[in-house]
Protein backbone atom coordinates (compact mmCIF):
# COMPACT_ATOMS: atom_id res chain seq x y z
CA UNK A 1 0.00 0.00 0.00
CA UNK A 2 2.57 2.39 1.07
CA UNK A 3 4.31 2.40 -2.38
CA UNK A 4 1.25 2.06 -4.81
CA UNK A 5 0.01 5.50 -2.89
CA UNK A 6 3.70 7.27 -2.23
CA UNK A 7 5.96 5.68 -5.57
CA UNK A 8 3.76 8.03 -8.16
CA UNK A 9 4.42 11.16 -6.13
CA UNK A 10 7.98 9.99 -5.90
CA UNK A 11 8.65 10.55 -9.08
CA UNK A 12 7.49 13.99 -9.72
CA UNK A 13 9.98 14.97 -7.11
CA UNK A 14 12.66 13.23 -8.82
CA UNK A 15 14.34 14.21 -11.84
CA UNK A 16 13.63 11.94 -14.26
CA UNK A 17 14.11 9.09 -12.25
CA UNK A 18 17.80 10.35 -10.58
CA UNK A 19 17.34 9.90 -6.67
CA UNK A 20 13.68 7.96 -6.89
CA UNK A 21 15.54 5.09 -4.92
CA UNK A 22 16.47 7.18 -2.39
CA UNK A 23 13.28 9.23 -1.64
CA UNK A 24 11.18 6.10 -1.83
CA UNK A 25 13.58 4.57 1.05
CA UNK A 26 13.78 8.27 2.77
CA UNK A 27 9.65 8.25 2.52
CA UNK A 28 9.43 4.98 4.12
CA UNK A 29 11.63 5.93 6.79
CA UNK A 30 9.28 8.42 7.85
CA UNK A 31 6.20 6.73 7.22
CA UNK A 32 7.02 2.77 8.10
CA UNK A 33 9.37 3.67 10.83
CA UNK A 34 8.43 6.90 12.16
CA UNK A 35 11.86 8.73 11.62
CA UNK A 36 11.87 12.69 11.59
CA UNK A 37 12.69 13.88 7.72
CA UNK A 38 15.98 14.82 8.53
CA UNK A 39 16.89 11.38 9.85
CA UNK A 40 15.75 9.53 7.29
CA UNK A 41 17.26 11.68 4.61
CA UNK A 42 20.52 10.93 6.85
CA UNK A 43 20.21 7.24 6.73
CA UNK A 44 19.42 7.16 3.15
CA UNK A 45 22.57 8.96 2.52
CA UNK A 46 24.46 6.67 4.54
CA UNK A 47 23.11 3.39 2.15
CA UNK A 48 24.76 5.44 -0.53
CA UNK A 49 21.81 6.61 -2.34
CA UNK A 50 22.20 10.64 -2.69
CA UNK A 51 19.18 12.39 -2.50
CA UNK A 52 20.41 15.48 -3.74
CA UNK A 53 21.03 13.61 -7.64
CA UNK A 54 18.00 14.78 -7.75
CA UNK A 55 18.73 18.52 -7.16
CA UNK A 56 21.57 18.83 -8.78
CA UNK A 57 20.22 17.23 -12.04
CA UNK A 58 17.39 19.14 -12.09
CA UNK A 59 18.71 21.92 -14.39
CA UNK A 60 19.68 19.19 -17.01
CA UNK A 61 16.18 18.30 -16.78
CA UNK A 62 14.45 21.50 -17.03
CA UNK A 63 13.60 21.71 -13.74
CA UNK A 64 13.77 24.39 -10.88
CA UNK A 65 16.39 23.05 -8.42
CA UNK A 66 14.77 24.60 -5.29
CA UNK A 67 11.67 23.33 -6.50
CA UNK A 68 13.14 19.88 -6.21
CA UNK A 69 14.20 20.20 -2.72
CA UNK A 70 10.75 21.07 -1.55
CA UNK A 71 9.13 18.52 -3.06
CA UNK A 72 11.22 16.17 -0.96
CA UNK A 73 10.25 17.74 2.05
CA UNK A 74 6.79 17.80 0.87
CA UNK A 75 7.04 14.43 0.46
CA UNK A 76 8.04 13.33 3.80
CA UNK A 77 6.06 15.51 5.30
CA UNK A 78 3.00 13.70 3.96
CA UNK A 79 4.71 10.46 5.07
CA UNK A 80 4.20 11.69 8.86
CA UNK A 81 0.52 11.84 8.21
CA UNK A 82 0.33 8.32 7.64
Amino acid sequence: MFLSSHVVYARTCCSGGVGHTGHVLAAWLVAGRGFSNSSAIAASKKTGKNLDEAVIAAPFKGRNPWKVAAELNTLLDECNQL
